[in-house]
């Protein structure tokens, strides 16, 4: 067995490999060596498992390996460029590139073609920046690649699209043993895109430019130092800051060289590093490891050793050490061009160095307190060259011979010691402020006056404000979330050079945005009337908002455009079709659903205007959710090949109505006919109710009011010509000549007529109620042929109302009545009277109608002998009506009223006969009217919802049959009457009525059928011989549905 080299065992100088000129041909050959049963094609990275590990190129012909942690940054070893000042990495001096596909070397080829410029499509990227850390050349016998091997390279294009890695900053927990089958029990991966070869001979193959992959198990956490101490004895410190060390086993042990220095044993996919792989991550990954669910890349390769003078680098028995990212964090933060930064919480202006903080990289992790792997950074300053404490591993020599051993080199923690610096931007510790994030390229020059080192940052608007851009700014990506605000006023400009993020908040572009990449409106509001610049402007469930919210405006989207299902399309619109509008410069492909501003509800809509609310220069491909806006109203988009229209229609309100209602269907008739009206167009915003609203909207306008003229039209006919009859069948030549006969309570009833509003009546004055029975006389200066009569009453009662309507309307009221009635003959008798009356009727929903009838009156009559007595009446006048309904209408009131006097006619013909009796007078009878009230056209004033309503005449033609019966004695007097009645008139069965201001046909509100048979009794009582007489009567309908009339009255009459 050959002897072991002593302290002096070789190392190899760095893995940094001077590579063939790219415009030569490649040799075929293979990066990382696989073990003894795996070739150097079965351990390339086919699938891209590794992609973020790239191939580093210089163009004096060196290449390495290293890990891109941000899409600016390359994080690789420092001896790969140490060699040289790092500001001698230029396009004027050494151009350097990074080629992050599997097969790099399409990439290099083109970067040189086209004078060192980045490719993204062949992810290849220009190294604009590098720094390396200056301890690398310091100690360590002078060698520049085993301690401090950590450097860093700035791309001059983002590396969008490319996976980056997480890097941890703590240092392994050291394990509780060495186990002598998986060592100290972390599993990690070695990737790179140098030598490959075999296990015997090691790397004998040239660089292929692929990526290879390969495992192994961590040796330990230890120094160089620590391992020849171990194997060869205690020396002097050479080589004493700890690094992470793995050793290449054989996978059967049957190769002398392979002593097991690091106890474990081999795996299945063993494998090792050799030249062009410096750099290159070491990383532990989470499918084999339980510290944490991410992989994390936790050092960089410098260099790997030999233990036999004749034992092939890269070979079985041989190692490689890894630069440990805990001991040179603040190195690497501080280094690391790329900044993560936010706003503040608040408003401000971006131009505002105070407005801005720095936030934790997303790529730092550490281990916390308890053990769990977290974003954060160490409290502590890094140890760098000092970190020679918290050994792990054991060193082994293996020859299964009774020699054998195996050492732990467990020790204690070397602790840090000091305070962390107070963040700045420069340092990259989380929490600075004082800068405005604005990208700047470096200056590359030795000297420091011209030097200007690059700065990049991934800018984050989280925290509930608006910042506003006033200026052109440059940043490499933009994320918006929460209730945070974007104002791009018009003399602003952002570029972001990888894409925009919006998750929430709300942006307003006035003036530009401009993405290299897309921007992703996952969430939030988009608006203003600027424009967006981007290869895709996609929409997941964001809001889109032309202008702003309530104002018109065009939003521009240079780029195409994708609105996905849960897209919201805010669009406000305003006169004459102009509508906010999203103008594309592209394609347009839509989706989700269209939501229209408020100022829908002060228009009428349903009218056919149509408003172009996307145009789309290459075309138009989708459609949106057609929606319904209200009961009533909805959206209907017509799609041209390069535009999309909206139009809001109009259902009929017939759609949601009650149709057996007939009041809602008459209102269903006028809305829809009166949309065009502009005279009505407040009535419209009834267009956004729900239907129950539509329905008992309707019906509470109702107009009840106009069943209740009829019905006061007939009641108050039926006082006149019934007052006229009672007149003809009372009075009597024996008591009439120089009499004044006074009946019911005149006096009381002129002074209720004459009372303001019709204000309610004493007690005392109601008990004079009379409604035409006895009349007292009082002796007077008159001819004996001659009586003068005054006479007054009360009514009460109930009047039918709508069909609907189960609640009947009040009625009552008053009658004053004065004449003059001749006898010229026995038998014979003429009257002139006049007469007036006032009801009032109190309907459902609040509505009232006051009526008044002026009429004057011939009446006379014949008594023949033997018992035959013929009459007959006419009677001409006026009927006024005073209607009023308040009506309550989205939110407000209208007091409706109408006033109209119309002319009535009416005349009746009786013929009875007196049948005298032991019990009394009994007088059957026969008697025909009519009468006519020439209703006109009522206008009601005082709102839009007033009514003008055709009102027919109303009609009255009847036959009564009856008797009347009378007897006398000497102080009390009976008379009583009962009387059948048939209506011969059907009377109108519908009233035509549109709105005062209305447009169109009338629409018909249904009115309650006329009653054709019911019947009328009455009885009354006279007291009293001296001046002095009181008289009591009460009067009433049976069997009338539209009008149950009730008299209740009393008389006093004194003889003078």
């Amino acid at each position: 067995m050959p002897p072991f080299q002593p302290r002096h065992s070789r190392l190899l100088a760095g893995s940094a490999l001077a590579a063939l000129s790219i415009a030569g041909a490649a040799v075929p050959a293979r990066a990382v060596v696989p073990n003894e049963t795996t070739t150097p094609t079965e351990i390339v990275d086919t699938t891209d498992e590794f992609r973020g590990v790239g191939m580093f190129f210089r163009a004096d012909g060196f290449v390495c390996t290293g890990t891109l942690i941000n899409p600016r940054t390359v994080l690789f070893a420092a001896h790969c460029v140490n060699n040289r000042p790092a500001t001698d990495y230029n396009p004027d001096d050494v151009p350097a590139a990074w080629s992050f596909n599997v097969n790099a070397l399409p990439g290099f080829q083109n970067w040189i073609a086209n004078n060192f410029t980045s490719n993204p499509d062949l992810a290849v990227f220009n190294v604009n920046r590098i720094f390396w850390n200056p301890r690398s050349t310091g100690a360590a016998g002078g060698l520049n690649f085993i301690e401090a091997d950590i450097a860093l390279a700035s791309l001059d294009t983002p590396a969008a699209g490319i996976p980056t890695w997480a890097l941890l900053f703590s240092t392994l927990p050291a394990p509780a043993t060495i186990d002598p089958v998986s060592g100290t029990g972390y599993h990690v991966e070695i990737v790179g895109y140098g030598r490959s070869g075999n296990a015997t001979q090691g790397a004998v193959l040239g660089v292929d430019w692929r990526r290879r992959a390969a495992e192994n198990m961590l040796g330990g956490f230890f120094s160089l130092d620590d391992r020849d101490n171990v194997l060869f004895g205690p020396d002097a410190p050479t080589f004493p800051q700890n690094l992470y060390q793995l050793d290449f086993d054989s996978q059967n042990r049957d190769f002398t060289r392979d002593i097991n220095v690091f106890r474990d044993d081999a795996l299945p996919n063993e494998g090792t590093t050799a030249g062009g792989d410096s750099g290159g991550p070491l990383i532990l990954d989470a499918a084999n490891n339980t510290l944490s669910n991410e992989d994390l890349v936790i050092g960089v390769l410098s260099g790997g050793s030999r233990f036999f003078s004749t034992q092939p680098f890269s070979s079985i028995g041989t190692t490689s050490f890894y630069q440990p990212l805990s001991l040179y964090w603040q190195y690497i933060t501080a280094t690391n061009p790329y900044r993560y930064v936010g706003a503040r919480a608040g408003n401000g202006n971006w131009e505002d160095a105070n407005h801005w903080v720095t936030l934790l990289d997303p790529a730092y992790r550490i281990i916390a307190a308890n053990g769990q792997v977290v974003n954060g950074l160490p409290t502590t300053p890094e140890l760098g060259t000092n970190g020679t404490g918290s050994d792990f591993g054991a060193i082994c020599i293996e020859f299964e011979t009774p020699e054998d051993f195996c050492t732990d080199l467990a020790s204690a923690a070397n602790p840090a010691a000091g305070a962390l610096p107070a963040p700045t931007l420069a340092n990259g510790l989380p929490g600075a402020t004082g800068f405005v994030p604005n990208n700047i390229d470096p200056v590359v020059s030795a000297d420091p006056g011209i030097n200007v080192d690059p700065r990049y940052f991934d800018v984050t608007l989280g925290q509930t404000g608006t910042t506003t851009l006033n200026s052109d700014v440059t940043i490499d990506r933009l994320t918006v979330r929460g209730a945070a605000g974007l104002t791009v006023n018009t003399a602003g400009n952002l570029t972001s050079l990888i894409d925009v993020n919006q998750f929430g908040g709300r942006v307003n572009i006035n003036g530009g945005i401009t993405s290299i990449g897309d921007y992703t409106l996952f969430a939030g509001m988009l608006e203003g009337t600027g424009t967006i610049t981007a290869p895709f402007l996609t929409s997941i469930t964001g809001v889109f908002s032309p202008g702003t919210m309530g104002t018109t405006g065009t939003l521009n989207i240079d780029g195409n455009l994708v609105m996905s299902s849960g897209s919201t399309f805010l669009v406000d619109i305003g006169a004459n079709g102009v509508s906010d509008r999203l103008a594309v410069n592209g394609l347009a492909n839509i989706g989700g659903v269209v939501s229209i501003g408020s100022a829908i509800t002060q228009q009428v809509n349903g009218q056919g205007q149509r408003y172009t609310i996307l145009t789309a220069s290459d075309g138009v491909s989708g459609t949106f959710t057609t929606r319904a806006l209200s009961s009533i109203l909805s959206q209907t988009f017509v799609y041209e090949p390069n535009a999309v229209l909206m139009e809001i229609t109009a259902a009929s309100y017939n759609t949601v109505i009650d149709a057996n209602d007939p009041a809602q269907a008459a209102y269903a008739q006028l809305w829809d006919q009166n949309r065009p009206n502009g005279a009505l167009a407040s009535l419209y915003g009834l267009d956004f109710a729900d239907a129950t609203t539509i329905r008992s909207t309707f019906r509470s306008l109702a107009p009840v009011n106009e069943q209740a003229v009829r019905s006061l039209a007939g009641q108050s006919i039926n006082l006149l010509q019934n007052f006229n009859d009672a007149r003809l069948r009372e009075s009597d030549r024996n008591k009439a000549g120089g009499t004044i006969a006074v009946k019911g309570a005149p006096l009381g009833a002129l002074e209720a007529s004459l009372s303001p509003m019709r204000q309610p009546l004493g007690d005392t004055m109601m008990a004079f109620q009379s409604s035409g029975d006895d009349a007292v006389v009082t002796q007077a200066n008159l001819p004996e042929d001659m009586a003068i009569f005054l006479s007054g009453g009360f009514v009460t009662g109930d009047i039918g109302s709508l069909p609907g309507f189960a609640t009947q309307s009040d009625m009552s009221g008053l009658l004053i009545a004065g004449g003059i009635e001749v006898y010229p003959g026995e038998r014979t008798m003429v009257g002139v009277s006049g007469f007036f009356s006032g009801l009032d009727a109190d309907t459902p929903l609040g509505q009232r109608v006051d009526s008044d009838t002026y009429a004057a009156s011939l009446y006379l009559r014949h008594a023949f002998e033997g018992g035959p007595v013929i009459d007959g009446q006419i009677s001409m006048g006026s009927m006024g009506f005073d209607t009023s309904r308040q009506v309550e209408f989205l939110g407000a009131t209208q007091t409706l009223e109408s006033a109209s006097d119309d002319r009535i006619v009416s005349g009746a013909l009786g013929l009875s006969y007196d049948l005298e009796s032991g019990i009394g007078t009994i007088s059957p009878g026969i008697e025909v009217r009519y009468a006519k009230v020439d209703l006109t056209t009522a206008r009601e004033t005082g709102g839009t919802l007033a009514l003008a309503a055709a009102r027919e005449s109303f009609t009255s033609s009847q036959a009564r049959f009856g008797l009347d019966y009378q007897k006398e004695g000497q102080q009390v007097a009976i008379r009583a009457n009962a009387h059948l009645v048939w209506e011969l008139e059907d009377g109108p069965q519908l009233l035509a009525a549109n709105f005062a201001q209305g447009i169109g046909p009338n629409a018909n509100f249904v009115l309650e059928t006329a009653d054709h048979t019911w019947g009328e009794v009455g009885i009354a009582a006279n007291f009293g011989t001296g001046p002095l007489k009181v008289s009591a009567g009460f009067e009433t309908t049976i069997g009338r549905d539209n009008a149950d009339t009730q008299v209740l009255r009393a008389t006093a009459t004194y003889r003078f």
